[in-house]
């Protein structure tokens, strides 16, 4: 149905109020609604199914260019930012190795038999796949199979907070080992953000199987009493090869790719008020906020249609 909707000439808005442009907003395609400042909100929920993912842009060693992300946040006092959700990012197993797949999008799905660990030399090569099953053993077998192989990526819960304003980000991720939690294209999800009124805020992700994720860190500027605005975000972040090294684009210009996020959806999105209430993030309590790089060709980029007064959509990235 989401390319279906790429035949609408205008992209039909969830917010009351005229879609804003953020000149500052640089190297990345997103599709952000932002709440109207208030001093009575304390946090955000929202309910909804990751995108399906298909990257067209990959370095020499097959490791993507382009990486969705799809989060909350907001910005409090004194413009502090601050982000938290899911990015697209590398999947390890329990013991912190970086594993490999064999699917050709580089993102084993969730399923074991396609993710991939590589252990020990020459005779006493192995490589075994994720329920525990050698595939391939001794050095030539073991070379031989991992070329077919590519880095495996899922969604992984990151939370990116400021103490003094955009150049202070902190990227944080739980870390490797048994606590980490990958999500999937296609998984449905709870995520919510909120803070706990002592100069910190809380990041809880729910997909449809296992425990949740939760996490507590500090960031300042939200719990002062002065009014506050929160966020939801659908992003292609991106980056570029220099010297060999991964760098990230933003705060520079967007790079022309073929990669789509297709059929990501937000069923509802609601703030949470100090009162104990929830608003959905739509009509008068909300504002579009479109990227410079993208607002003269929006209706091209991101196709959106599903709106719902209980601030939820559908949604596809086709830059």
């Amino acid at each position: 149905m989401g390319l279906l909707a790429a035949a609408a000439v205008a992209v039909p808005l969830l917010c009351s109020g005229r879609p804003v442009v953020d000149h500052g907003a640089r190297g990345a395609y997103f599709r952000k609604i932002a709440s109207v400042p208030s001093a009575s909100v304390l946090g955000i929920r929202g309910r909804g199914v990751l995108p399906a993912v298909e990257i067209r842009r990959w370095s020499a060693e097959k490791i993507p260019l382009d990486r969705p992300a799809v989060f909350l946040g907001g910005r409090g006092a004194g413009g502090l930012e601050l982000d938290a959700g899911l990015s697209w990012e590398r999947v390890h197993d329990a013991g912190g190795q970086a594993l490999l797949t064999n699917s050709d999008d580089g993102c084993d799905g969730g399923d074991p038999r396609r993710r991939f660990a590589f252990s020990g030399r020459g005779d006493s090569a192995r490589l075994t796949d994720g329920t525990g099953a050698v595939v391939a053993r001794g050095a030539p077998a073991v070379m031989a199979a991992l070329s077919g192989l590519r880095p495996d990526f899922a969604f992984r819960p990151f939370w990116r907070p400021t103490k003094k304003g955009r150049h202070d980000l902190n990227w944080h991720n739980p870390p490797l080992g048994p606590d980490d939690a990958y999500f999937y294209p296609g998984e449905a999800f709870t995520m919510e953000v909120r803070s706990s009124g002592d100069g910190r805020m809380s990041l809880l992700v729910q997909g449809e199987d296992g425990p949740p994720f939760a996490a507590t860190f500090e960031q300042a500027g939200f719990d002062g009493g002065a009014p506050v605005s929160f966020k939801r975000n659908n992003e292609l972040d991106q980056f570029k090869l220099v010297d060999g090294e991964l760098q990230g684009r933003e705060g520079r210009s967007v790079i022309a790719t073929a990669t789509r996020l297709l059929d990501a959806r937000w069923e509802e999105v609601v703030l949470l008020e100090r009162s104990g209430s929830e608003v959905p993030l739509s009509g008068r309590h909300c504002v579009e906020v479109r990227g410079v790089e993208t607002a003269s060709t929006y209706a091209r980029v991101y196709h959106v249609w599903g709106l719902s007064s209980q601030g939820g959509e559908s949604l596809d990235i086709t830059p």
